[in-house]
C-alpha cells in the first residue's frame, strides 16, 4: 500500500477526465451584513460557488459549499462539493465537530463520505495571530493516513505555508508563500511526492485594477520539464457588492496533447478565514494556484488526502 494516497488522487482525476477546469479561488472580501448571506457571531465563514468550465469535448460543472460556525467553544465546519463532468457526477460531504481546550487550541472529529467511502478520524489545531499549526488523522479502508499542516504570518502581507500527507512509508508534500497588499498580490507553491522532479509547481500573481475588479495570471507546469506540460491561465473577477462576485478565465495548454478551456464562476462568501488550520492551508494553497481547476479537487480530497494531494486537482498535470 506504499502508494495508496498517490494512485487514488490520480485514479479519481482521470476519472473525471484529461480536462483542465477553472477558477480565480477564493474571493477575498471584507464582511457586512447583507440579505444573502450575513456573518453573524455564529456563522464566521461561509462560501457557495457555481463554477462551469468548458472544453472541446464537454464541460464540468461544480456546486460547491462551506461553512464554519460557532457555538463557543464548540466550532462545527462543513464542506459539500458536487460535479457534474457529462458522464456523471461525483459528490463529496465533509464535517468536523471542534472543542476548543484552551484558547488557539482545539481537538476535533471530523468524517467525509466520497465515492461510496466513509473516511473518518480525529485532528487538533493551534493557532495564534503569528503561526498556525495541524494534525489530522484520517481513516480510508483500515489505512490510517496522517495530514500535518502549517502556516506562518511573517507580516501582514506575507504568510508562508506547507503540508505533509504522510501514509505507512509514502510522504507527499507541498510548500508554497503568498504575498499580498490589497492592491497586488503573488503566490507560489510546489507539491512533490518521492523526487522533486515528479511534482508540480504553481505561480500566481493578482492586480486590482479598480476597487471591484481584479485581474489574475497565473501558470502551471510539471517540475522535470519546465513549462513543456501544464497550463498558463489569465481570468478576472468583478465583485457585485460586498459579499457576490462573478469570475472568468482562459486556460491555455502548455503541450499539444492538453486542451484549452474556458470557465466562469459565481461566487457568494462572507467572512475570509476558515476555522480549522488545514482549511486555512487548503484555501493558502488555491490562491497559489490561481486561475486552474474546479473547486471539487482541493475542497473535496484536501480534506480527505491532504492539502498536498488535494492541489493534484488544480495543478492540472497530472
Amino acid at each position: 500500500m506504499k502508494h495508496t494516497i498517490a494512485i487514488t488522487a490520480l485514479a479519481t482525476f482521470g476519472t473525471l477526465g484529461a480536462a483542465h477546469a477553472g477558477s480565480l479561488g477564493t474571493v477575498e472580501v471584507e464582511p457586512t451584513v447583507d440579505v444573502m448571506l450575513e456573518e453573524t457571531a455564529l456563522l464566521t465563514y461561509g462560501q457557495f460557488k457555481f463554477e462551469t468550465t468548458i472544453f472541446d469535448e464537454g464541460s464540468l460543472t461544480s456546486l460547491t459549499g462551506a461553512m464554519d460556525l460557532d457555538f463557543g467553544r464548540i466550532e462545527a465546519s462543513i464542506d459539500g462539493s458536487t460535479l457534474n463532468f457529462g458522464f456523471g457526477s461525483e459528490t463529496i460531504l465533509t464535517g468536523k465537530l471542534a472543542f476548543e481546550v484552551v484558547e488557539g487550541a482545539a481537538l476535533y472529529i471530523h468524517g467525509s463520505k466520497f465515492a461510496g467511502e466513509t473516511v473518518k478520524g480525529f485532528g487538533a489545531d493551534y493557532q495564534n495571530d503569528r503561526f498556525g499549526i495541524s494534525f489530522q488523522q484520517n481513516t480510508i479502508n483500515e489505512t490510517d493516513l496522517n495530514i500535518f499542516s502549517g502556516l506562518f504570518n511573517i507580516n501582514d502581507n506575507t504568510t508562508v505555508f506547507g503540508s505533509v500527507t504522510s501514509v505507512e512509508d509514502f510522504n507527499f508534500q507541498s510548500v508554497g508563500g503568498r504575498f499580498d497588499n490589497g492592491s497586488f498580490g503573488i503566490a507560489a507553491a510546489t507539491a512533490w511526492g518521492e523526487e522533486f522532479e515528479y511534482g508540480f509547481s504553481s505561480l500566481a500573481a493578482t492586480y486590482q485594477i479598480r476597487p471591484n475588479i481584479g485581474l489574475v495570471a497565473s501558470v502551471q507546469t510539471t517540475n522535470d520539464n519546465w513549462f513543456d506540460y501544464g497550463f498558463f491561465n489569465l481570468g478576472a473577477a468583478l465583485d457585485l457588492n460586498e459579499h457576490v462576485a462573478m469570475e472568468a478565465h482562459y486556460a491555455k495548454g502548455l503541450s499539444e496533447f492538453q486542451e484549452d478551456s474556458f470557465g466562469f464562476a459565481l461566487v457568494v462568501q462572507t467572512g475570509d478565514t476558515r476555522k480549522r488550520v488545514i482549511d486555512q492551508v487548503i484555501e493558502l494553497n488555491k490562491s497559489a494556484l490561481g486561475v486552474s481547476g474546479v473547486d471539487f479537487g482541493t475542497n473535496g480530497i484536501s480534506q480527505i488526502e491532504g492539502p498536498a494531494l488535494g492541489s493534484l486537482f488544480l495543478f492540472g498535470p497530472v
